[in-house]
C-alpha cells in the first residue's frame, strides 16, 4: 500500500506540466468547469441551451462542440469555448463571435440611449471591451472584466 501511494505520488509530482495538454485535449465540460472556477469561486453562471450558439452564433459543419455560459442573478457576465475539428477554420468562427458580440453591444447601446442607467453603461463597457482568441482547437469569447478575463485565460490554457 505504501509503495502504491509513493508511486502515485511520484507520478503527480513528474508530470506537472500535463495540465497544460489536458486544458487543451479535455472534454469541454472540464475545460468550461475550469475556467467558471478560475472567474469565481461560486457556481454563478448558467450554461445556455445547446440551440443558442445555432441561433445566435451559427454552427458550421467544423463546431464539434460548444458552450456559452451567462452569468446568474442578472450578472453581466458571458463567455463561450468552442471546440473545432478543423485549427484552419479558427479565424472564420473568430468573425462570427465578433459579429454575434457586436449585435448584443449595439443592442445594449440602444437600450442604454433609451434608458441610460449605470448598469447599462457597465454592461456596454464590457462587450466593447470583449476578448475573442482561440488556442489550439479552442475558440473563445469573454465578456467579463478584466481581472476576470486574465484568470479565465491562464484556466483556458492550464497555467
Amino acid at each position: 500500500m505504501k509503495k502504491g501511494c509513493i508511486f502515485l505520488l511520484a507520478l503527480l509530482l513528474i508530470f506537472p506540466g500535463c495540465s497544460r495538454a489536458e486544458a487543451l485535449d479535455g472534454t469541454l465540460e472540464t475545460t468550461i468547469s475550469r475556467v467558471q472556477n478560475a472567474i469565481s469561486s461560486t457556481a454563478d453562471f448558467v450554461m445556455a441551451d445547446e440551440d443558442f450558439t445555432t441561433d445566435h452564433i451559427g454552427a458550421p459543419d467544423f463546431l464539434e462542440e460548444s458552450a456559452v455560459c451567462f452569468g446568474a442573478e442578472g450578472k453581466t457576465r458571458e463567455f463561450g469555448v468552442f471546440r473545432l475539428s478543423d485549427r484552419s477554420k479558427a479565424p472564420e468562427f473568430k468573425k462570427s463571435l465578433r459579429n454575434y458580440l457586436e449585435k448584443e453591444r449595439k443592442a445594449l447601446s440602444s437600450l442604454a440611449e433609451l434608458y441610460p442607467a449605470d448598469e447599462l453603461a457597465e454592461r456596454l463597457a464590457l462587450y466593447e471591451n470583449a476578448t475573442v482568441g482561440s488556442e489550439g482547437m479552442l475558440v473563445y469569447y469573454f465578456v467579463l472584466d478584466k481581472k476576470e478575463t486574465d484568470r479565465a485565460l491562464e484556466a483556458l490554457s492550464g497555467r
